[in-house]
């Protein structure tokens, strides 16, 4: 876990999600130049430029340029959002992130079809919020066997093998037992809040059809509140 750095805007090089990645590569051994595909923050456009520097994928002041020489589209030197980023396919807060593992998941298995990323093997997300001061307050970094990491990206697989509207039903059924399962490891406030993601989940699925609420969009919203108060799996 990073915390927020308290840099000043003149020192890019202590943004936390830059020290973050800088930590994510030492874990795993590998570096930017090892990366194949890469998700990230793009709410807004200069997210995506920020961020690629951040991940080293660009140069401290290249990553506009990087983007408008073509580096970042599928057949470029490093694609990015390949899914087409959170100005496209839309941005349900907690459940961005689990969005953009599934598609680096889809990614890494080669199911991407026309989007696919040609011989890719490793990738790198980052998903950013919560600001404090001028960058994010903190953030995570998981990788490959974490229990995090297997939750989300296992739970992203499974739904993403189904078709829209059985992937809702999908969802709905594994629910309780994947919320019983995790509150029993919980205890004190964490079993709270547990407690109250499983209603507030129960509670979008019920009006979601009332509000003619998109299946798909539906599933990862639902699937954002679970992940990011859950317990990971053993």
């Amino acid at each position: 876990m990073r915390s927020f750095s308290g840099r000043d805007l003149d020192r890019p090089d202590l943004h936390v999600g830059r020290l973050a990645a800088q930590t994510a590569y030492e874990v795993a051994g590998l570096g930017p130049g090892d990366m194949h595909v890469a998700e990230v923050h793009d709410a807004t456009a200069m997210g995506e430029i920020i961020q690629t520097e951040n991940l080293g994928l660009a140069a401290p002041g290249q990553g506009g340029v990087c983007a408008e020489r073509g580096d970042f589209t599928i057949g470029g030197r490093i694609p990015v959002n390949p899914s087409g980023g959170l100005e496209s396919k839309g941005h349900p807060i907690g459940a961005s992130g689990l969005g953009q593992l599934y598609e680096l998941v889809t990614q890494l298995r080669g199911e991407a079809e026309a989007r696919q990323v040609a011989g890719a093997r490793h990738a790198i997300q980052e998903n950013g919020g919560g600001f404090l001061g001028i960058e994010e307050a903190a953030v995570a970094i998981l990788r490959e066997g974490d229990p995090t990491n297997r939750r989300r990206s296992g739970l992203a697989s499974e739904l993403g093998k189904r078709g829209a509207g059985d992937r809702y039903a999908a969802f709905l059924e594994m629910l309780p037992s994947v919320v019983a399962r995790e509150a029993r490891s919980l205890s004190g406030a964490s079993r709270q809040r547990a407690v109250e993601a499983y209603a507030k989940t129960r509670e979008l699925a019920a009006i979601a059809p009332r509000l003619s609420l998109d299946p798909a969009s539906t599933v990862f919203q639902l699937g954002g509140i679970l992940a990011s108060v859950a317990a990971p799996l053993p």
